[in-house]
């Protein structure tokens, strides 16, 4: 009994002393384990008590939880956070939410979740780069136009569909390919999330001739609070493997790791213009009238996305999605001759949705020297959310 005690105070102490969400997400699974094995205890209501009397007001807290979680020892654990919702400061706000969460609970209390059926529209077709001169020049004069010509980019979309069972498939979340014994990428001591990888092969097999290297693994990896809209941290890897043969697929790097839901990825290949919040849009001092028809051009031509929930926004290349600002400007500190080298939007695994913040987007940016010799090392990711 004294040993669970002491195991849910200890880990409930880390947790409050962890700045870092992920982390704590982490730690408090640890704890549910612990609760868990008290609920399987022959001595589990005196458990329970005890922790809901616990000297560690937090303790205490995170006991009512799981007594309402659970619907065991109802009025100890009312008790307790009335109490404590007297207090000033986190403690009460804690208690005093649980309070008023108890109603909500109950209200919901043995209804069956509906179950999650979601599926995959099919890819939308791509735009060339003829077609879309065609519709530069029906949108605007023709000195304007020549001025759009340029600043037109090829990419390719990502579009999700459903998994395969080959672990070096193109794909985002799930777990990697690695090389046997490789180390798992880690920022400040924490294992970075597995944003996805792509498979070079079958990129080229797809689109055809395109700036990534023939054949390799090209995977993507970020820190959890950062793609979650938790502040610039620098925290992004790129990793590049030319030899998928020798890779196999890779366990957790840790108990309790956040494994992303996983789909496989279709491309398609097509052209974009910059996003109408950039500055190269800005430079072209385009009139309101101007500024709505660039609007309805870009939209013409594509591309999905862009940060919307009706619509995926992933793609390799191509101009960004922009949510807050143009991309290399995080922290104030300009990246020269940075460009996209992927943007990752929500998507879904046929059950579950992954999205990044409130309306965000993930990217890696490369400068075109450093992707010109397969240098994915010294790419750099950003987050941007609304």
């Amino acid at each position: 009994m004294n040993g669970e005690l002491a195991e849910v105070a200890s880990l409930t102490a880390e947790i409050d002393a962890t700045s870092h969400v992920g982390r704590r997400n982490r730690l408090m699974q640890q704890r549910r384990r612990v609760f868990d094995a008290i609920d399987a205890n022959p001595e589990r209501l005196a458990l329970l008590r005890a922790l809901l009397a616990h000297a560690q007001l937090e303790v205490r807290v995170a006991a009512a939880w799981h007594c309402g979680w659970r619907q065991v020892a109802p009025e100890e654990a009312e008790r307790a956070m009335t109490e404590l919702a007297e207090r000033p400061g986190g403690i009460g706000l804690d208690a005093r939410h649980w309070l008023e969460s108890r109603a909500r609970m109950a209200a919901y209390r043995g209804q069956a979740p509906a179950p999650k059926t979601l599926s995959y529209d099919p890819a939308p077709a791509g735009c060339s780069r003829a077609a879309a001169m065609k519709l530069i020049a029906r949108a605007f004069a023709t000195e304007r136009a020549r001025a759009l010509a340029p600043l037109l980019r090829r990419a390719i979309h990502l579009w999700p569909r459903a998994r395969g069972d080959d672990p070096r498939a193109s794909c985002f979340g799930g777990l990697p390919a690695l090389p046997p014994g490789y180390a798992w990428p880690v920022f400040e001591d924490e294992p970075l999330l597995f944003l996805g990888q792509v498979n070079c092969a079958d990129l080229h097999a797809a689109v055809g001739a395109n700036p990534l290297p023939k054949r390799g693994l090209l995977q993507f990896y970020g820190d959890h609070d950062e793609v979650n809209g938790g502040g610039p941290m620098e925290s992004g890897v790129a990793l590049f493997f030319p030899d998928p043969d020798a890779l196999q697929p890779a366990p957790a790097p840790i108990r309790d790791f956040l494994e992303l839901p996983r789909c496989g990825l279709d491309f398609h290949r097509t052209v974009e213009l910059p996003d109408p919040a950039s500055d190269v849009v800005a430079d072209l001092r385009l009139s309101p009238v101007e500024q709505d028809d660039y609007r309805k051009l870009r939209s013409e031509l594509g591309p999905p996305g862009g940060g919307r929930r009706d619509e995926f926004g992933s793609k390799l290349l191509g101009w960004p999605n922009l949510i807050q600002r143009d991309l290399g400007d995080d922290c104030g500190e300009p990246r020269a001759g940075e460009a996209l080298l992927l943007q990752i939007g929500w998507y879904h695994d046929g059950a579950r949705w992954q999205d990044w913040g409130p309306g965000g987007l993930v990217y890696f940016i490369l400068n075109e020297r450093a992707l010109a010799k397969a240098r994915f090392d010294l790419a750099a990711m950003e987050m941007q959310c609304s």
